[in-house]
Order: structure tokens, then C-alpha cells, then sequence
């Protein structure tokens, strides 16, 4: 077959590979994901478990770019959130409302299904973990509450 001929169909093949590429999860894309309600079911920090009992009622509720935090009976805080999936490991921000105090959580999450894991460590403002084994890091590990 000439080279001509073949030329049309190779370009096509070329750039649908190139578009293919670019499959990277969109931040849109993870908080549809994200949306609904999350149980805290376990909390490690420096290989260490946070008993059970402190972490009943936690939760944290994603909608749109707006979470809420429930820390157990009737206290509760919003704030809003932002992802960037393009990052490896991906990154979750957790801005709390202004007039809390404390800054901008920078955290990394991992999301398998119904269980959202996120590390970050206790300075979360300056930093975030590389990953998940770093012995520094807190670990949170969430299951979606079915509806």
C-alpha cells in the first residue's frame, strides 16, 4: 500500500493515542465522586490507632466545592474543598471558614470506590505527605455512608 494512503489513517490513530492520553481524572469529576456523606473508621498517626470510640458520629459531607464536618454530637463546621487529581498523589485542600482561625489543610487522598483515604500532617498548612506511608503523616481513612 502507498505511503500516501496510509498517512490518513496513521494521523487519525495518532491523534486519537494523543487524546487518549490526556485521561487524567478531572477535579469535577472526583467531587461528583466525593458527594454524600463519609464515616470516619479509622485515624493512624505515627503507626498508632486512634481508639474507635473517639471517632463515633465524625463524618464529613462533600457537596459541590462545600464540606462539612461533624466531630461527634452536635458540633459541625463548613468549609469548602478543592481537588487536583493531575498530581501524584492527588490533592485535596480543605479551606475552613475565615472566621475558625485556622488556615488551609493541605492533605493527599486516595478514592476507591466507597473509601476515601486522606494523610496530612499536623503542620498541614507549610506541607503535605508524599504518600501514605510517610510515619509523620496522620492517615483518615472514610467509608461512604449509604443513603
Amino acid at each position: 500500500m502507498p505511503v500516501k494512503k496510509l498517512l490518513p489513517p496513521l494521523c487519525v490513530l495518532a491523534l486519537g493515542l494523543l487524546a487518549g492520553a490526556d485521561d487524567k481524572p478531572k477535579a469535577d469529576d472526583v467531587k461528583a465522586k466525593l458527594k454524600g456523606t463519609w464515616e470516619l473508621v479509622s485515624v493512624e498517626s505515627g503507626g498508632e490507632n486512634f481508639p474507635q470510640e473517639k471517632l463515633k458520629g465524625q463524618r464529613m459531607t462533600f457537596e459541590g466545592d462545600k464540606v462539612s464536618y461533624t466531630l461527634g454530637g452536635d458540633k459541625s463546621e463548613q468549609g469548602t474543598f478543592t481537588v487536583d487529581p493531575a498530581t501524584t498523589p492527588p490533592e485535596l485542600d480543605l479551606l475552613p471558614p475565615e472566621e475558625s482561625g485556622r488556615g488551609q489543610v493541605k492533605m493527599i487522598y486516595h478514592l476507591d470506590g466507597d473509601t476515601l483515604k486522606l494523610a496530612a500532617y499536623k503542620d498541614a498548612k507549610q506541607r503535605r505527605p508524599k504518600g501514605f506511608d510517610d510515619k509523620d503523616a496522620i492517615v483518615i481513612t472514610l467509608k461512604r455512608v449509604k443513603p
